[in-house]
């Protein structure tokens, strides 16, 4: 999961020097969307190893809860991100989401005993 993260946050800013290439382009966002959609599997993965059968249902509920919300949000504030600073401001809305799950996974870490 701290790999997809990882990926997620960095690939954004990893596209804009290989626009020019498309074979490039296509393999980092390859990567990059394949780091992105498993986020959501390998989280729910991990709250089946973290949480007993009766709290599951209520954990996943929540995360069906904040992923709904990010899906909601997200495409209004990508696309303010793109008219306020064009592909860059895109591409680092892109990075700052990721960036604030990879500051998730950290406090979440620092929690456990």
């Amino acid at each position: 999961l701290w790999i997809m993260a990882v990926l997620a946050m960095v690939g954004p800013f990893v596209i804009l020097p290989v626009m020019g290439s498309v074979s490039a382009l296509y393999l980092i966002v390859l990567i990059y969307s394949g780091a992105v959609t498993a986020i959501y599997t390998l989280s729910l993965a991990g709250m089946a190893h973290q949480f007993s059968p009766g709290q599951l249902a209520s954990a996943n509920a929540l995360m069906a809860l904040i992923y709904s919300f990010g899906q909601a949000s997200g495409g209004f504030l990508s696309g303010l991100a793109l008219d306020l600073g064009g592909p860059v401001g895109f591409l680092s809305a892109q990075s700052a989401y990721a960036a604030l799950f990879v500051l998730a996974l950290v406090l979440s870490a620092r929690q456990r005993p």
